[in-house]
């Protein structure tokens, strides 16, 4: 992923990863389009049995990067994601599904920088969507995600947020091209709603381009039990933050942001389970006090990454 572009661009992208949509139009439209999503996987798939419980559970740690403001002297600190969800479909009618769930994430920063910037983030949130599901796979969705996004306490409905999208795939050329189009905005971020735009590249039956923002992929599955992945994404969300040794940032709303590239493997043997192992590089984090007009970045470091998931 080009880490060169303006700051302003990758902060509308960055919303596109963490939150989702309402303009309800556009979930009419996706039963006409909807993806076949083991197309996208394999041009020819026997179909395969919905699945109605879907947990996921990623961890990824970056090593120390210093602050690039004042030269350096603001310190560095390292960084510790976590980030579980659980949900449940329901069916609805044929292929359309509601889904329920919950969804944790959290971030640590360690190390004693004196940039006045949090020592942790986090979201406790509820999960509900619907989506057209083919052959295992959300070809076409509402999602919304609300709850509390904060730094060490919650405050009140300050706290709060709903990110959300909508988001559809349609045929460009059948067995070799496909498009997804959407929405995705949230409260707390500075750019409130912004474009998902995207295509689907069959390469090959075993390779796969998703030029997706804000992730692309370049994907390599040699047979049925390994996926091997090239990634370029942004990642991250807004969130209201706590107590600052800068009385100017109490209580602020941070957009906390990075932009990254890696290379990951993922074996789905131990069925219903998948095991993911990564390493990469993050070129630049940020803290965002958009509101104040007033941010941070780190310098680049490596990251490494391990996931765990199932499908049953």
């Amino acid at each position: 992923m080009p880490y060169c572009w303006n700051s302003n661009y990758l902060l509308a992208l960055i919303i596109v990863k963490t939150i989702p949509s309402s303009v309800l139009f556009l979930i009419v439209a996706c039963s006409s389009v909807a993806l076949s999503a083991g197309e996208l996987k394999q041009v020819e798939k026997p179909a395969e049995k919905t699945a109605l419980d879907l947990l996921s559970y990623e961890c990824d740690y970056g090593l120390k990067s210093d602050f690039k403001e004042k030269g350096g002297r603001l310190g560095g600190q390292d960084m510790l994601s976590n980030n579980f969800s659980y949900g449940h479909r329901f069916l609805i009618s044929g292929q359309w599904y509601f889904r329920a769930g919950v969804r944790y994430e959290r971030y640590d920063f360690g190390g004693s920088p004196l940039a006045p910037v949090p020592s942790k983030l986090q979201a406790a949130a509820g999960v509900l969507a619907v989506e057209y599901v083919e052959q295992g796979v959300a070809g076409a969705a509402l999602e919304l995600y609300p709850g509390a996004y904060f730094e060490n306490q919650i405050h009140g409905s300050s706290s709060f947020d709903i990110p959300w999208d909508i988001y559809s795939g349609f045929v460009i050329k059948d067995k070799k091209y496909y498009g997804i189009v959407g929405l995705s905005g949230a409260l707390n971020n500075s750019v409130p709603v912004v474009p998902i735009v995207g295509v689907i590249w069959l390469v090959s039956d075993k390779t796969r381009a998703e030029l997706v923002f804000p992730k692309s992929s370049l994907i390599y599955n040699p047979n049925d039990d390994w996926e091997l992945r090239m990634v370029g994404e942004l990642t991250g969300g807004g969130y209201r933050t706590g107590d600052n040794a800068d009385p100017d940032l109490n209580h602020a709303v941070v957009q906390y942001y990075d932009e990254r590239a890696s290379v990951q493997a993922t074996y789905s043997g131990f069925k219903p389970f998948q095991v993911t192992l990564g390493a990469g590089y993050i070129f630049q984090r940020t803290f965002d006090y958009f509101r104040l007009h007033t941010s941070f970045n780190t310098g680049g470091t490596p990251f490494f990454k391990l996931g765990i998931g199932a499908q049953f």
